[in-house]
Parts: C-alpha cells; structure tokens; sequence
C-alpha cells in the first residue's frame, strides 16, 4: 500500500506532466493558428479583383508603404500583367511572412534553449562549418533575391502573368525565405555557443 510520500510524488509527476501536456498544445495551437492565416492570405489572391488598389484607398496607402520598405513589390508588379493584384498580395504576403518568420524563430529558439539547458553540442560531428556556412548562404541569397526582385526579372523566374503563378511563386519564396532566415540565425547562434561550449570543455 503506498504511503503518503509515495502518493505526494505521484501527484507531483502527474501536475508536471499535465502542465508540460498543456503548454506543448498551447505551443501547437498557436503554430496551427499561424499557418491557417498564412494559408487563407495565400489564398486570397485568387478572389482579388484586377482594380483591387483602385477601389480601396486605404489598400493603395498600404501597398504603396509597404513598397517603400520592399523594393520586390515594385518590380513584380511592373513585371505583371495583374499589377494591382500582384503588388498588393506581395506587400499582404510579406505581413504574413514576418509572421510565419517569428513562429519558425520561436521554435527554433526553444530548441537552442533546451540544447543549452541540457549543456549538450548542438551538432553533430557530421554537421561541419562548411555545412553551416553554406545554410546561411543558402539563406540570406534566398532573402536577398526575393526581397529586391531579381526573381522576376531573371532568366530563370515564374513571370507573373496570372493568378496561380503569383500564386506559386510567392508563397513558394515567401515561405522559403521565412524558414530560411530563422534557420539561419538558429545556425549561426548555434555555431557561437558551440565555439563558447569547446572553449569552456578546453579550459575544465
């Protein structure tokens, strides 16, 4: 028969698992309730009308703001025969971008902090600095191209000239440079704290 010291551990164990149980579907419902928005504004491109940005001045003010910051904006829809249409689902898809951005952000910086809770490497032997340094680079040229425009207007780009190739085309980048940005920083933070973690192993 357990005694109350057993009973006390057990009921212990069970609060602690209920409260890790609930925060990681708490952690689920937001990411599910980030990509449910990202997919429905994704979506939308499909039911805006050509004349979207003259129809709603607060829609042009906002597009035409969101240019000033973007330069990728102005380029697709100079490059498109939908230019209302792709310049604002651009500058909406960039809103949704910073958004998935800070959730991919957030999920990799809970896993840096469990690795630097747990004191452990966070690579592997097999996860060298070349492997590191060409993520990174993979990373910031996949930014780099999409957010000055060069997709569009290079040889090797989707032309925007209807709704599901704007459709393919920025969601594919967007996404990609939302993953990528935040798998970079993660790599290269990863990387410092490995170096500050060999440092201290070499000095104990």
């Amino acid at each position: 028969m357990p005694n109350l010291k057993d009973l006390k551990e057990l009921m212990t164990k069970a609060n602690s698992e209920y409260k890790n149980s609930k925060e990681k579907n708490e952690k689920h419902y937001a990411f599910y309730t980030v990509m449910s928005i990202y997919a429905i504004a994704s979506l939308s491109v499909f039911i805006m009308p050509k004349d979207i940005l003259e129809r709603d001045e607060i829609l042009l003010k906002f597009t035409e703001f969101m240019a000033g910051y973007f330069p990728n904006i102005s380029v697709f829809s100079e490059a498109s025969s939908l230019p209302q249409v792709v310049a604002f689902y651009t500058a909406l898809m960039w809103i949704m971008g910073i958004l998935l951005f800070l959730m991919f952000f957030i999920g990799f910086f809970i896993t840096f902090l469990k690795k630097l809770k747990e004191n452990t490497p966070v690579f592997n032997k097999e996860f060298g600095i070349f492997s590191m340094l060409f993520l990174c680079y993979l990373g910031f040229s996949v930014f780099y191209h999409y957010f000055i425009g060069d997709i569009s207007t290079s040889r090797f780009s989707i032309h925007t000239n209807n709704r599901f190739k704007i459709f393919i085309m920025i969601i594919t980048f967007q996404t990609g440079v939302s993953f990528f940005l935040a798998g970079s920083l993660y790599v290269v933070a990863s990387w410092v704290r490995q170096i500050i973690y060999k440092i201290k192993n070499k000095r104990s």
